[in-house]
């Protein structure tokens, strides 16, 4: 398969990404902190932000990837219901994910995806600010 052709960085656990990850084209919305201009820093894996954290089963290779969502009803649902993440990330980037630019899988129900992104390819270069969040629901 092309992506055991993938050299993953060394912080994935064996098996990351998993076997029925895919390539694919889809349009996505992620948090991000500035409304002016999306960075590298709205695309660090939360392995990373949180090295000390201990992730169980499934959600040690998840935490290696981003998330995002297929649908911006879903995002601003989750951003509701964990307040700190609002407060964090107040607004929203949009992006395609091309076929190239890694693996994705859809996880923890709803449109999350968790994505995990090709060694190289910088997300902030093709995602743009889309929205503030002010739904007060």
């Amino acid at each position: 398969m092309a992506e055991n052709l993938i050299s993953w960085p060394d912080y994935f656990p064996k098996g990351c990404p998993p076997d029925t990850a895919r390539r694919d084209e889809v349009v996505v919305y992620r948090g991000i902190r500035n409304n002016n201009k999306v960075t590298a820093e709205d695309f660090i894996p939360l392995k990373i932000l949180q090295p000390r954290r201990k992730f169980k089963g499934e959600d040690n290779c998840n935490a290696c990837g981003i998330s995002v969502f297929k649908d911006i009803k879903d995002l601003i649902k989750k951003r509701k219901s964990l307040p700190a993440l609002k407060k964090k990330y107040p607004y929203i980037a949009i992006g395609t994910i091309k076929r190239n630019h890694g693996l994705i899988l859809e996880t923890y129900g709803g449109s999350h995806i968790t994505w995990w992104v090709k060694p190289g390819v910088e997300p902030h270069t093709f995602f743009e600010v889309y929205m503030e969040d002010e739904s007060n629901e």
